[in-house]
């Protein structure tokens, strides 16, 4: 199967997923036919693309015609850099989500590039993360629209521009030079590219992934390097980080055993933002879970997996982070975080909007469903 741009669909082409309207009250099943009238559907409901089957017995198109419908897609979503633009009226949030979507259209051509065959350009995927995400670093209120809510569909790109930010905010927490700090943006950028080489049905797959499809999972950190090793500029802490960032500290981890300090210091940062993100963000099988519960996860569940003194500067500034944050609780209220206690105690206290204060650390019956992101 593909990802196709929209603009590039044509009436004949098989369906490789559900597509459901916004308000999910029709949607058109895997294997369907698209038509004309489908393909106008998907643009009213602002989708950008779609998975179609590779092999159409429908179409009856070749290899050639399929490398000029690929040719059609490459040049729909070829860099404009006018889509980038920043009006002078947007709010932060607005700039913000400008930036990151012009990133996510090129990553979706490059992942596309990537799945054919074609060669990835390399020098644009760092230019994209030094010059588009690394100047948002400076940006009040980048941290906190990390955690603004995405399309599950869209979780490969969007985490890949989450981990991009996060080890950029966790390389300055820890005192790295701004060049190192560039690098492990380009980094967090292109962690995951090797996953346009595993199948969709294992990377978009709705329950627990079986041993098999684990480890052909699991093959996507050697993808990426096969497909990161032809530029002789990268650094090899670059290409370190993202070979180890599955590591663990106690050695338990993938692909090499690794344990302690034989594990690279960006594979360290790589693996605490990996993680995190994942816990946070909307996937195709759960919802994401709160800040909060996420670094309860990798403190008490995950134990063994992280370098604490990594794990413990990320919590400790992310909290600072946290503060002035406006959330919503499990009960339905809504407030800003005002402070948290000392560490270890994770729980912030929060003012609601009716000016009443919570002690979350003292509430087991409440406790923060999702940052808000306005």
């Amino acid at each position: 199967m593909q990802e196709i741009a929209i603009g590039a669909l044509k009436p004949g082409m098989e369906l490789a997923q559900q597509i459901s309207s916004p308000d999910e009250k029709i949607s058109l099943g895997q294997g369907a036919i698209l038509t004309e009238a489908w393909i106008s559907k998907f643009k009213e409901w602002g989708r950008s693309s779609v998975r179609i089957a590779c092999q159409n017995r429908h179409t009856g198109a070749g290899a050639q015609e399929l490398d000029v419908l690929l040719q059609q897609v490459f040049e729909l979503a070829a860099p404009d850099k006018s889509r980038s633009v920043v009006k002078s009226n947007q709010s932060v949030y607005e700039e913000l989500q400008t930036c990151c979507q012009y990133v996510e259209s090129q990553l979706r051509r490059i992942y596309l590039m990537a799945r054919c065959g074609r060669p990835i350009p390399l020098r644009e995927l760092e230019q994209l993360a030094k010059e588009k995400l690394y100047p948002l670093l400076d940006r009040k209120g980048a941290f906190i629209y990390i955690h603004a809510s995405g399309r599950a569909d869209a979780y490969l790109y969007r985490h890949a521009i989450d981990v991009a930010l996060l080890v950029g905010f966790i390389g300055r927490w820890l005192g790295y030079s701004e060049a190192e700090v560039r690098n492990l943006v380009y980094a967090g950028l292109v962690l995951d590219i090797g996953k346009a080489k595993v199948a969709f049905e294992i990377i978009s797959k709705s329950g627990p992934l079986t041993l098999d499809e684990m480890e052909l999972s699991k093959k996507h950190v050697r993808h990426s390097l096969q497909l990161l090793l032809g530029n002789e500029m990268m650094e090899k802490a670059i290409l370190d980080g993202i070979l180890q960032h599955h590591e663990r500290i106690d050695g338990l981890g993938y692909p090499l055993g690794l344990d302690g300090n034989k594990i690279s210091p960006f594979a360290r940062i790589l693996a605490i933002a990996d993680v995190y993100d994942a816990l946070v963000s909307d996937r195709y099988y759960r919802q994401g879970i709160s800040p909060i519960d996420a670094v309860y996860t990798m403190m008490y569940e995950m134990s063994g997996y992280f370098d604490s003194h990594v794990l413990g500067t990320f919590i400790d500034r992310m909290r600072q982070q946290l503060v002035g944050a406006s959330v919503e609780l499990t009960n339905g209220a809504t407030g800003k975080i005002t402070f948290f206690e000392p560490f270890p105690n994770l729980q912030p206290v929060v003012t609601l909007e009716d000016g009443i204060i919570l002690d979350l650390s003292s509430r087991s019956d409440i406790a923060i469903a999702m940052i808000k992101v306005t």
